[in-house]
C-alpha cells in the first residue's frame, strides 16, 4: 500500500474513533430531548384536536415515541460498551479490537483492508475499509495474529487465504503513529 493511502486511512480511522463517541452522545441527547419535550407536546396539541381513537397524528407520534425509545435504549447499550473498553487488554502489536488490517488475499490476488470493530460500535460507514467483528470468520482467524502471519478462514463460499501486510492497532491510531 502506498504511503499517502496509509496515511489517509490513519487520518481517518483517527478522526473516526474520537468522533464515535461523541456522534453518539449527540444522538443520545437528541432523541432524550424528543422523547421529553417535542413528542409529549406534539401529544398535547393531538390530545387537544378531540377523539383520539381516529386522531392519525396522535398515532403517528406514539409509534415515533416507541422507535425513539427503542433507539434510544440501541445507542445507550452502545455507549456503555463503549465506555467499557479497556485498552490496557488490547493488545499493541497484534491484531484486536480498533486493528486496522491490510491483507494480501492468495487466492484472489488482491489487498484487502480489514477494521477489528465491536459489533455494537460498528457503524459500516467506510469506504476505506471492511468492518469485521472478533466473532465473524475472518475476524476470528486475524485477532491476535501480526505481520507476515498467514491464516487460512473457511468462508461459505469456500477457504481464503490471507497474508497479513500492515497492522495499525488501536494504540496506533490514538498515538497517530
Amino acid at each position: 500500500m502506498g504511503t499517502s493511502v496509509f496515511i489517509s486511512i490513519l487520518s481517518f480511522a483517527r478522526e473516526y474513533t474520537m468522533n464515535d463517541r461523541e456522534q453518539l452522545e449527540g444522538e443520545i441527547q437528541k432523541l432524550k430531548y424528543e422523547l421529553s419535550v417535542t413528542i409529549p407536546q406534539e401529544m398535547q396539541a393531538a390530545v387537544e384536536m378531540g377523539d383520539l381513537r381516529e386522531n392519525s397524528e396522535y398515532t403517528e407520534i406514539v409509534t415515533r415515541q416507541q422507535f425513539a425509545g427503542i433507539r434510544l435504549n440501541q445507542l445507550l447499550q452502545r455507549l456503555s460498551v463503549y465506555k467499557n473498553i479497556n485498552l490496557s487488554s488490547i493488545p499493541s502489536d497484534k491484531v484486536g479490537v480498533g486493528s486496522i488490517i491490510t491483507v494480501f488475499h492468495v487466492e484472489a490476488n488482491i489487498k484487502k483492508i480489514f477494521k477489528m470493530v465491536l459489533a455494537e460500535i460498528s457503524n459500516d460507514i467506510a469506504d476505506e475499509y471492511i468492518e469485521i467483528t472478533s466473532s465473524s470468520p475472518i475476524g476470528k482467524s486475524l485477532y491476535n495474529k501480526t505481520i507476515d502471519d498467514q491464516v487460512v478462514v473457511s468462508l461459505p463460499n469456500g477457504k481464503a487465504t490471507y497474508k497479513i501486510l500492515e497492522l495499525l492497532t488501536i494504540h496506533d491510531i490514538q498515538n497517530g503513529s
